[in-house]
Formats: structure tokens, sequence, C-alpha cells
């Protein structure tokens, strides 16, 4: 006989077979963090008495990833105070209105003179900033 000419016996696919259960970690790929969105992302703006816990629990992300996504570290909070607040939201036009200090800026007049404008505007557009509190990568607007 030949093997073309064999009976096929078809047997049920878990006929015997005993299976355990595997927990999903191990049987599925890493969770990969979600693209950002073509989107504008939403901005929280900090109101009297507001923590970062209590904004991070209003948009269920953690404290952590809030500070991160603002690129904070141990600046206090304060009303008026602009936060991001989606993980994954697009904020390419809302970081343009801003400039990041840089070593050599110690002013408001250096920091004008950099980007072509008068110190008084950007006092006004920052005013709970002042030279004595100017660091290294801190945010300031340069733009409304």
């Amino acid at each position: 006989m030949k093997k073309e000419d064999m009976p096929v016996q078809m047997v049920p696919h878990d006929a015997g077979a005993t299976t355990t259960e595997t927990p999903a970690t191990e049987t599925q790929p890493a969770a990969t963090e979600t693209p950002a969105s073509s989107e504008p992302g939403k901005i929280h703006t900090a109101e009297k008495g507001e923590s970062y816990q209590k904004i991070a629990k209003m948009y269920a992300i953690t404290q952590i990833e809030l500070k991160k996504l603002n690129d904070l570290k141990n600046e206090a909070i304060y009303e008026g105070m602009e936060l991001k607040v989606e993980k994954n939201g697009n904020y390419t036009a809302y970081d343009e209105k801003f400039y990041v200090l840089t070593k050599d800026d110690k002013s408001w007049s250096s920091v004008a003179k950099k980007l072509g404008m008068k110190s008084g505007d950007l006092k006004k557009m920052n005013p709970k900033i002042d030279d004595s509190t100017f660091r290294t990568g801190m945010k300031i607007r340069k733009e409304n």
C-alpha cells in the first residue's frame, strides 16, 4: 500500500494531552510604548492647593510619570503652573513656546538678547521666576 492510499485517522486536538497554563507574561511579547499621538496632548493648569500627587491621580498617571513628562525634579508646584498630563500626547507645538536656560543664562536681559526680545516681555510671561531662581535646564516661556 502506498503512503497516499493509507487511511487517515482523525484525532481530536486534546485527545490524551495534558496541558498546563503558562502565565500570559511568559507567552506574550513585551509591551511596547504607544507612539506619541498626532493630537496635541492635554495641559493641566495647576490650581491653588494642588499637589503633583493629586494632579497625577486626576489623569491616571504616577507622580514619577508626571514629573518625567514635564522634566521636573524638585520644583515646587504653584498656582498657574502648566503641566503636560498625557504620556502619549504630542507636545511639539507646546514645547516650542519655551526656552531652556543654559549655564550662560544669568539674567533676563542676557536671555532676552539671545531671543531677540525685551527682558520686560519675558518677565511678564514668567511672573513666578526671577534671576535668582535661574538654573541650567529650567524652562521659561518665550511666547504665549
